[in-house]
């Protein structure tokens, strides 16, 4: 493990874990090396004071509480920033909970995840009471004799909970079958990975809140349709009389049913319209450089057997081998490739400019390359040159700075020959040589930041990012980067080959977005078709229940065009209801959705226009099967049955 005394030549003793130390050394070596992650000791940008870039993990003793800890870290913060108030001004530790940190970056997700979960039960339950709903009244007639023959009421509210008990049971058994049959292809269609699930399972407590949940909708979805459908009035059930009355009351009762419905259906349609909407201007962001056929790698080089005058020799032979590769049309290195390794800023500042607290001054990226890197990755030089081999730590101090940095930290001048200071230990004063494109270092959805780049032979780590421009699949070369490799030194292992598109579709921000739109997707679409079915539904059973008020219409000269209206009227008014609620809803409740939104407002009209536009021409097909029923209805045998 590390003490006090753990400093090396690179400046810096890493402990890794055991995992790492297979991938990098082999099975056969279990010994641990030196790996440099920043810069030398005693050279520039060694850390200072001003840097609050640590991440401290702790135990708390027993009997103490985040709370308590909390107030004594304040404390302490305090009394730093009273020691050194030039570095510490507003410097302030927040402690919290490892599995809070863990999740903090997903919290919303899920949450937003879960309510979607239950608007769609919402829907399916609407969908069980109108369907419990209209077969009660059907069995009026039934219900009544039970009563007739000494069933009281109490007893027949039971036996109708009782069929639905037995109905939801059930569906409970169904939906966990499915649930451990559809569970390996929701892995492949929404990898979770990015949450640190690799495998799902149904635990005991799932199956318990899948029982509950069952057992508490069949209770109160299929309690009402049972206090509704046990008769009350026996000789008015008997004679048949109450029919128009109930039929009044149940259709208010299943329309307002479909309403609902219809509005939540219409919450999650545009809720999972702007997700799919952000995801495609997420996705189609510029990353600054060409992402086709891009292959990235990493080389570690051992510090102990390569010290810092060797390493340039190493990769510079490596790089021309590369290039010597059939199909490789480019080669380049850096510490640091985009959105593959994102971080490593640094405090910089106008050395014309009073200097200010760390606070207040602008960081960069930096990061350190060797010649041709631009090329390859076709970053465009916008002026002045690139770095070269010639830039080595006894030549003058230069540097290469993107666009942003040009424009905050120079507006309205050209950086060509002007000078930048990075602040660290020993303040170090750098020449601008150079002018190039911006780049998203980190994320497509992080606008581009201020990014500097050094040359490799001022600056030399063990590790280096490599990129390769191919021909065709930039995959398939990966065996050959290997064996080049091996041919300068067999002991460096190469892992972890990626295609720089693979990288970015992978990457935190494009694959969370991606399960999120993918999974509220899905729940909108389940939750569309059950609510078309409810409409489908409960128009169905209107026109059966009014099949004799249609053929009566039809025997005093209503024609099909007049029928087919009166029923898609009907069903349209009730979609027209409930899409001015959805909507509504959807404007209340999208807030939930802007940590998820990149690039779109959350009001955005064509989402919301389109979704009810679609939501209208899938109601009115569903409403057109009912509607042309009821112009079939025979008037005589519609007046016969009466």
């Amino acid at each position: 493990s590390l003490d006090a005394d753990s400093e090396g030549e690179e400046g810096k003793f890493y402990v890794w874990s055991e995992d790492e130390v297979t991938a990098v050394l082999g099975p056969e070596d279990g010994a641990l090396f030196l790996s440099v992650y920043g810069f030398r000791p005693g050279g520039n940008f060694a850390g200072g004071r001003q840097y609050h870039n640590w991440t401290p993990i702790g135990r708390l003793k027993p009997g103490m509480t985040l709370v308590r800890a909390q107030e004594q870290f304040n404390i302490i913060g305090a009394n730093l920033e009273a020691e050194y108030p030039d570095t510490n001004e507003d410097k302030r530790m927040l402690l919290q909970g490892l599995q809070e940190a863990l999740v903090r970056d997903y919290r919303g997700s899920l949450l937003m995840l879960m309510g979607a979960v239950g608007l769609v039960l919402l829907i399916a339950c609407g969908n069980v009471a109108n369907l419990l709903l209209a077969k009660g009244t059907s069995r009026q007639s039934e219900l009544a004799v039970r009563s007739a023959l000494g069933a009281g009421r109490p007893r027949l509210v039971r036996q109708l909970l009782t069929e639905s008990f037995v109905i939801a049971i059930l569906a409970g058994v169904v939906g966990v079958i499915l649930a451990l049959w559809l569970q390996y292809l929701i892995l492949q269609a929404m990898p979770l990975d990015v949450l640190g699930i690799s495998e799902l399972g149904l635990s005991a407590p799932t199956l318990l809140f899948a029982l509950v949940a069952a057992l508490l909708t069949s209770l109160v979805f299929g309690g009402v349709p049972a206090v509704r459908i046990a008769p009350r009035n026996l000789s008015d059930q008997l004679k048949g009389g109450s029919r128009s009355g109930d039929l009044r009351s149940g259709m208010r009762l299943r329309s307002s049913l479909v309403v609902v419905q219809v509005a939540l259906s219409v919450m999650l349609l545009i809720g999972s319209g702007l997700l799919i909407r952000s995801f495609a201007t997420l996705v189609g962001q510029d990353p600054g450089f060409d992402t086709r056929n891009l292959l990235t790698t990493e080389i570690r080089l051992p510090a102990e057997e390569y010290p810092a005058e060797q390493r340039p020799l190493f990769f510079n032979q490596l790089a021309d081998n590369l290039r010597g590769l059939p199909g490789v049309t480019g080669v380049g290195l850096i510490t640091q490739l985009p959105i593959r390794d994102p971080g490593n800023n640094i405090y910089v500042y106008d050395p014309r400019q009073p200097r200010v607290s760390p606070s207040d001054m602008q960081t960069s990226f930096v990061r350190t390359i060797m010649p041709g890197y631009f090329e390859t990755m076709s970053i465009p030089l916008l002026a002045g040159r690139s770095l070269e081999a010639t830039d080595t730590a006894e030549a003058p101090m230069v540097m290469v700075i993107n666009q942003t940095m040009a424009d905050s930290l120079f507006p309205d001048e050209n950086p060509i020959g002007l000078e930048v200071v990075i602040d660290a230990d020993e303040a170090t004063t750098f020449q601008v040589v150079g002018l190039v494109g911006d780049v998203r270092m980190g994320s497509l959805a992080n606008d581009p930041r201020s990014a500097m780049y050094l040359s490799y032979y001022a600056n030399r780590s063990a590790r280096m990012g490599i990129a390769l421009r191919t021909e065709g699949d930039a995959a398939a070369l990966a065996p050959a980067v290997r064996s080049t490799v091996a041919q300068l030194d067999p002991n460096i292992p190469v892992t972890e080959f990626d295609t720089m598109e693979s990288i970015i579709a992978n990457s935190n921000t494009v694959s969370s977005s991606r399960m999120v739109t993918s999974s509220l997707g899905l729940f909108a679409g389940v939750a569309l078709l059950l609510a078309t079915v409810g409409l489908y539904g409960v128009l169905a059973h209107y026109v059966s229940q009014r099949s004799h008020e249609i053929g009566v219409r039809v025997a005093l000269g209503a024609g099909g065009s007049n029928v087919l209206q009166m029923i898609l009227g009907r069903g349209l008014a009730l979609v027209g209801i409930g899409l001015v609620l959805g909507i509504a809803g959807a404007i209340g409740g999208v807030r939930f959705l802007e940590q998820q939104l990149y690039g779109i407002e959350q009001t955005d009209p064509i989402t919301f226009v389109s979704v009810s536009a679609f939501f209208l021409i899938v109601a009115t097909i569903a409403c057109l099967l009912p509607a042309w029923r009821a112009t079939r209805v025979d008037p005589i045998i519609a007046l016969q049955a009466e």
